[in-house]
């Protein structure tokens, strides 16, 4: 979370804890795209009173200690349920 919040221009991916994959800002047709995307995502989970939905820059802990970020995520209630304060301040874990 240190490393992410200093350098916040990139998006940072961790793959275990011995390699990471830092990325430049996406360019304007691919940010078009997710936003796009997560609009639709997040107006459905409106509609349907249920879970909650994350952009692409929401960072998620794997099993095997993987950080990744998907283009667009959507918890459910159950596993919004399952995830405490310190989940929800920092990378949640599990799969969206």
């Amino acid at each position: 979370m240190q490393f992410s919040a200093r350098n916040q221009v990139f998006q940072v991916e961790w793959y275990g804890r011995e390699r990471m994959m830092v990325m430049s800002p996406t360019g304007s047709s691919s940010g078009i795209a997710s936003g796009v995307l997560y609009a639709q995502v997040l107006r459905w989970a409106r509609q349907q009173r249920m879970g909650k939905t994350y952009p692409s820059d929401v960072g998620f802990r794997l099993a095997d200690g993987s950080i990744l970020s998907p283009d667009v995520a959507w918890l459910s209630p159950r596993q919004l349920a399952a995830l405490d304060d310190e989940d929800l301040r920092g990378f949640p874990p599990g799969l969206p």
